[in-house]
């Protein structure tokens, strides 16, 4: 049986595929398995995940139909037969230390959780995952609420542990029975957003959690990414992470209900933010100006979003977040409208 399971799920990502699958199976720890799981994918990326196969004994193919990236991750985990399992998305790419200095901490430790930092990879630039940490920190117990409180949105804090990349799932070493015995599994239909709930429900669970102050990890800024793409389902995909997490609650209570509902209306500030830019201002976008300010002001007059309009404890919000609960308290679509285009705009990859 592999110490660790690798599960990378597959789509459309033929130019991409060989960098991410080589810099794994080039890991100076080689007691692995590498479960590639070809997600339908319209491209040849099923033929070279094949090959792989026939290449490497560590390296196991699943071909389905497509389903999501939520779906292959759950039947990946599914068949991971390892102690530990660590996810990677396929047009990403690790550092070849990364399983061996993730694995020795989770022996050292006895950790549940390790993570580790990471680079933001863009066409010209490369920019580090924002971290206060020291080299090797085990996170408080008031640091892990935090932490878990915050992969959701903003809230006043009780710990000094702070790391950008919460909710992320490819910078990580997951304990593999944990998730099984608790059932842990991705949103199905969600993406994003799926992994901030997985990440969120395993911590509920996790008793010890390191991070390595390590860049171990590379993650790819596509302009073909979802994250870069007009999409209609901005606010949907929001609604359902945070339904999800409320009915999780309902059989695990809130460990910090008051600073739960704060991260909860933050979250929906910032998902108002990023619909401006990606909903009703995308140069993609099917609508017309008229009809943007029309679906700006019915989403300003949804129950929950004029609840968090209302509630938000600004002090924990940026300049800009402020400047939209603001703007969106008054009401002033049109402000809102071109405050989306400004950010889109100086928006660049």
């Amino acid at each position: 049986m592999p110490k660790i399971s690798v599960i990378i799920p597959v789509y459309n990502v033929e130019s991409f595929i060989h960098q991410a699958v080589d810099s794994i199976l080039n890991q100076t720890f080689n007691d692995i398995e590498v479960l590639l799981i070809d997600d339908g994918s319209p491209d040849n990326c099923g033929s070279i995940c094949d090959e792989y196969s026939c290449k490497d004994p560590r390296v196991k193919t699943i071909h389905i139909e497509n389903h999501g990236v939520s779906y292959a991750r759950n039947l990946g985990i599914k068949n991971a037969q390892g102690e530990w399992v660590c996810f990677v998305d396929p047009d990403d790419w690790a550092d070849e230390l990364m399983l061996e200095n993730a694995y020795q901490m989770a022996l050292e430790y006895q950790a549940d959780l390790v993570m580790w930092n990471y680079y933001m990879e863009f066409p010209r630039k490369r920019i580090p995952g924002k971290s206060n940490s020291r080299p090797i920190h085990v996170l408080s117990d008031d640091e892990l609420l935090d932490h878990q409180l915050r992969m959701i949105g903003s809230c006043p804090v009780k710990g000094e542990f702070y790391w950008q990349g919460g909710a992320y799932p490819w910078c990580k070493l997951y304990r593999l029975d944990l998730i099984k015995e608790h059932n842990i599994e991705f949103l199905l239909g969600v993406h994003p957003s799926e992994d901030t709930y997985f990440n969120y429900v395993f911590l509920q669970f996790a008793k010890r959690v390191v991070y390595i102050d390590k860049i171990l990890f590379h993650y790819r800024q596509n302009e073909n990414s979802v994250m870069y793409k007009w999409t209609d389902n901005n606010f949907t995909n929001a609604e359902m992470m945070l339904n999800g997490l409320e009915e999780f609650h309902r059989t695990y209570p809130k460990k910090d209900a008051e600073r739960f509902d704060q991260v909860v209306y933050s979250r929906l500030i910032n998902t108002f933010m990023l619909g401006l830019q990606r909903t009703f201002v995308h140069k993609d976008s099917p609508n017309t100006f008229g009809e943007s300010l029309i679906l700006i002001r019915k989403q300003l007059q949804h129950p929950r979003y004029q609840e968090a309009f209302m509630c938000v404890n600004l002090k924990c919000l940026n300049k800009k977040a402020k400047t939209v609960v603001f703007l969106g308290k008054k009401q002033w679509t049109l402000a809102l409208y071109f405050l989306g285009w400004l950010k889109k705009k100086s928006t660049r990859i």
